[in-house]
């Protein structure tokens, strides 16, 4: 298959025309002055006296492209070319577009549309795919390490969620001391944004566009959407793009780094994922959100808001600085009523810019088939009258929002949870409670595991507040294809892990640690997954990551229930997200357990571990459901319902002895059979049960 690669060309001519005001936008542009220009390509360019158009020549063809328009002509009289002809082929393939224009007295030509004539070069060293801000950081980082590397967008321009989500807070990780844990070029861009939660979308964008304008090693193009793989067997050596004209072209790289929102390079390479809660064996995924923005926000009064709400629900989860807030759930989620039966109003969070418009995330929109274009664009649809809905909501409860008005919504509905990719190994939910100290970590984090709300009839919760844990490499190593990486929210993390593991501060060190990874394996002529198990591979790459900044210390994990009887069982519940401890890590095992407790616990065990039915377990439990303690003979004949349709011919003896043989009451502390047990004991019976009769 013929190989097709573009620089976007940038042509250094001082000109007295051009100012500030000129600029349109930094499309694709590839730093390389007009003398190194002819060194490459042997082309000649000169700027017509007296007119917007630039003459570039190359062996007998001339090409004429005029400033601020998106024509190019090629060997025509230049008389014509001041005609209208923004629908111009060239090379009878190729629909022009994007301009050419000035800024600062340089002259930028998107010189894709050359393609042959302008580059005949070999193929890349790195491919990223996705323009997020992880995408962006991967591409920073190889190019550091001198990877000829290649930026693929699907957007007119960088940041993704970030810039087209409106998602402007991040969600930053911290170690107990206060060390922000995702250092590297993540630190760099905190920098750039003024170390602050909340940042301008804008500004954001521009200061990724800088970020990658400043490495010589990346070519960067925008506009390109992922639309298929180039395998070999189980290597993968290119990505097929569809341009902004809808025609497919062929990119080709020693390594792929798949950083699109979805896996999506992945998962068209036949790598094995789950969708949304698959691995539990529940259908969906939590909800997706739209980001709006209103303007006229009193930022002062917001303050004594928060004050009058804390005090008028006693509700103190709720807070705000110079940038950001967040709180008034109890406000939100049961009193807001809804104009479509699949969207509600959480506690909302609010991004503070620079401008004083304000971002707010807190519409939920639920059953959005993500796999379908259709079924996203009409969630965004009828979600931009909701979002207005909920805003005059809001300005019935917040005296900060008095004199408020709606401006519109992002231009890009946000999913959070769509595939998770499979890799060497899947993060757990008890990885982070444990703080694990993996040997091949390639990053750190501690955001809470927030599940945020997967339908109408729950409002999500805190499985648990991690102090630190690490991310080892294997997790963005994907099973199956070579030279692959995926970094971002659907590396492979379990669906439970992942309501940590996907914020975007810790994609942006996955990237920044993949980056660099891949020009490593290829100066060794290695692939991704012969470091895996490796000592001497990984502690390279190690002292390489820490040495370009990425923070990997070596510290003590901290979990704070290691000793605790029977916490090997327990940690399978905290797998499945079946018990939470919150912000305070406190699972309440102390607590008695009630009929409620430990039927939910058995029920949903039994389906999210070992893919029972729900209507099944219901048949069976249900005489259970009382919020009454419960004793541990009650418990074990709930159980032995469970292989039993009928346990009331069973004397107490027989239920106890059933116990005893199949190893129930290990690990645990009850007194007798009539005592009632707490919930750490009833947790341990549980999992003993399925441990020794599933296994």
């Amino acid at each position: 298959m013929k190989k097709i690669f573009a620089f976007l060309l940038f042509i250094l001519i001082s000109t007295s025309v051009a100012t500030a005001d000129d600029f349109m936008s930094v499309n694709n542009v590839k730093y390389v002055s007009s003398t190194k220009a002819e060194e490459m390509w042997g082309v000649d360019i000169e700027y017509l006296e007296g007119s917007s158009v630039l003459v570039i020549k190359s062996n007998d063809d001339i090409y004429y492209t005029k400033l601020y328009s998106n024509d190019i002509a090629k060997n025509v009289y230049i008389n014509p070319f001041f005609m209208e002809c923004s629908q111009l082929i060239i090379n009878g393939t190729m629909t022009l577009s994007g301009p050419t224009f000035r800024l600062n007295g340089d002259i930028y030509i998107p010189i894709d549309f050359f393609y042959d004539e302008f580059y005949s070069g070999d193929i890349y060293d790195v491919i990223v795919v996705g323009g997020d801000p992880e995408g962006v950081v991967a591409s920073i980082s190889a190019a550091r390490n001198g990877a000829k590397t290649l930026l693929l967008s699907a957007e007119n321009g960088l940041g993704g969620l970030f810039t087209y989500g409106m998602l402007n807070t991040l969600d930053m990780n911290y170690d107990k001391e206060g060390e922000i844990l995702t250092k590297g070029i993540f630190d760099e861009f905190y920098d750039k944004v003024g170390r602050t939660e909340s940042f301008s979308v804008e500004q954001v964008k521009q200061i990724f566009e800088e970020m990658v304008l400043a490495e010589e090693n990346i070519d960067c193009r925008l506009n390109y959407k992922f639309s298929d793989v180039v395998l070999d067997g189980n290597v993968i050596t290119g990505v097929i793009m569809k341009d902004r004209n809808g025609i497919d072209r062929t990119f080709y790289g020693k390594r792929v780094i798949d950083a699109t929102q979805d896996g999506d390079v992945c998962a068209k390479a036949g790598v094995p994922y789950n969708m949304g809660m698959e691995d539990m064996n529940i259908s969906g995924s939590m909800a997706a959100t739209l980001v709006f923005k209103i303007g006229g926000v009193d930022w002062e009064e917001l303050r004594n808001d928060f004050v009058r709400y804390s005090e008028e629900t006693g509700d103190y989860i709720c807070g705000i600085n110079e940038s950001t807030a967040w709180g008034f759930g109890k406000w939100c989620y049961n009193n807001y009523k809804s104009i479509y039966p699949n969207m509600k109003f959480r506690g909302p969070n609010m991004g503070l810019q620079d401008d004083g418009t304000v971002l707010i995330n807190a519409l939920q929109i639920f059953y959005v088939d993500v796999s379908n274009e259709d079924s996203i664009a009409e969630a965004k649809k009828c979600g931009e009258i909701e979002a207005q809905n909920a805003f005059e909501y809001l300005k019935t409860k917040l005296k900060a929002f008095e004199n408020a008005y709606f401006i519109g919504t992002a231009d890009e509905l946000y999913i959070r949870e769509t595939r998770h990719i499979q890799g060497e190994y899947v993060l757990q939910a008890s990885d982070l409670l444990e703080g694990v100290n993996f040997e091949d970590k390639i990053a750190m984090a501690s955001y809470p595991l927030d599940i945020q709300s997967t339908n109408m009839e729950n409002n999500g919760y805190v499985v648990l507040a991690p102090e630190q844990y690490s991310i080892p490499y294997r997790c963005i190593v994907p099973k199956k294809i070579d030279n692959l990486f995926i970094v971002g929210k659907s590396a492979s993390y379990s669906s439970v892990a992942a309501g940590s593991a996907r914020v975007v501060p810790v994609g942006m060190v996955e990237g920044e640690s993949a980056g660099a990874i891949a020009m490593y394996t290829i100066s060794k002529n290695i692939t991704p997954r012969d470091i895996i198990g490796n000592y001497y591979y990984m502690s390279d790459v190690t002292e390489l990551l820490r040495n370009q900044g990425v923070y990997l210390p070596d510290y003590k994990p901290a979990n704070p229930y290691i000793d605790l009887k029977g916490y090997d069982k327990i940690s399978q519940l905290i797998d499945c997200g079946i018990i939470t401890g919150g912000y305070f890590n406190d699972f309440k095992f102390d607590q008695t357990a009630t009929g409620i407790s430990s039927m939910n616990t058995l029920k949903n065990f039994a389906i999210r571990k070992y893919g029972f039915k729900d209507d099944e377990l219901k048949a069976k439990l249900q005489r259970y459901y009382t919020s009454e303690p419960i004793t541990a003979i009650t418990l074990l004949r709930m159980i032995y319902s469970l292989e039993n349709n009928s346990n009331q011919n069973a004397t107490d003896k027989a239920i106890w002895e059933f116990a005893i043989a199949r190893g129930l009451l290990s690990d645990i502390d009850i007194i007798g059979i009539y005592d009632t047990i707490s919930m750490k004991d009833m947790y341990v019976i549980v999992v003993n049960y399925f441990e020794n009769t599933m296994n």
